[in-house]
């Protein structure tokens, strides 16, 4: 297990507190998703530690008429205006998909006239309606959108060591970092809490927030725990540094020790310690 990849997602390094073996799995197969998210932060006009979202409430324009914005980046000759981006999102009234447009009201109204008016919504309502369009695996579980505090967030992506670090808090305050998971019982409650407050961690320190508050449901009880503790850049700092030694091969990586874990991962037929060559 030699030579580290470039691009990192927060969530897979964090994964450590699971198991050594997953983490490396899952950062060696998701470079290339880690690299393109900091390709279209890039191109949406930021280099390193760009914000792509705000962290204030953000006005978003949802056009409800998909039909008549059609010929948007098609090859009738209207383009999307430089700069800007569109999206699908769902239309909770008609069930159909639209576009929305991150334009304020002056940048509206000159590219599209007065036809095309736009309905205003808040960031937490935008928040919602893009969890019903995009896969699961970019948004996370869908409780999130039930069950969450809602917060203004971001997506961006850190340098650090040569490395770049992607990764989106499920929410983000002047004083904290938000993260929320779930799982089935309490049992596996005492599992996920270091993985979830390690990410939490991640985040806290490139975001340079002084406290983390993890929630996670417990769906058995139907009930969500918090935790909320200090940010500590050190331990930050030795879990990145765990893991580029990791995947140097520097350090051997330590099996979760518990059997239910390799019986039940979704990479046991190609993990070393499950299936060694």
């Amino acid at each position: 297990m030699t030579g580290s990849p470039t691009f990192f997602l927060a969530g897979n390094i964090a994964k450590q507190k699971w198991c050594h073996f997953e983490s490396i799995i899952r950062c060696r197969e998701n470079e290339e998703i880690a690299r393109r998210n900091v390709e279209q932060i890039k191109e949406r006009g930021g280099g390193s530690n760009y914000y792509e979202i705000p962290v204030v409430e953000p006005s978003v324009y949802v056009i409800p008429n998909l039909k008549s914005l059609l010929p948007i980046n098609s090859k009738s000759g209207f383009l999307t205006p430089p700069g800007e981006s569109f999206e699908k999102v769902l239309n909770l009234e008609t069930g159909e998909a639209a576009l929305y447009a991150k334009l304020d009201a002056a940048k509206f109204k000159k590219h599209f006239g007065e036809f095309h008016e736009p309905v205003k919504i808040t960031y937490s309502q935008w928040r919602t309606l893009s969890g019903r369009v995009y896969p699961l695996h970019e948004t996370g579980d869908l409780e999130n959108s039930e069950f969450a505090e809602k917060y203004p967030t971001v997506k961006a992506f850190w340098e650090w060591e040569g490395h770049c670090i992607v990764g989106i808090p499920d929410g983000l305050t002047d004083e904290f970092v938000y993260e929320f998971k779930s799982v089935s019982s309490y049992y596996l409650l005492h599992y996920l809490k270091p993985v979830a407050q390690a990410q939490a961690g991640l985040y806290a320190y490139f975001l340079d927030r002084p406290k983390t508050r993890v929630q996670i449901r417990v769906k058995q009880a139907n009930k969500i725990e918090t935790y909320e503790q200090k940010s500590s850049p050190d331990n930050a700092v030795e879990l990145l540094k765990t893991m580029a030694a990791l995947l140097e091969g520097e350090i051997t990586p330590l099996p979760p020790g518990i059997a239910w874990k390799c019986k039940n991962c979704t990479f046991r037929t190609i993990c070393p310690h499950v299936s060694p060559a």
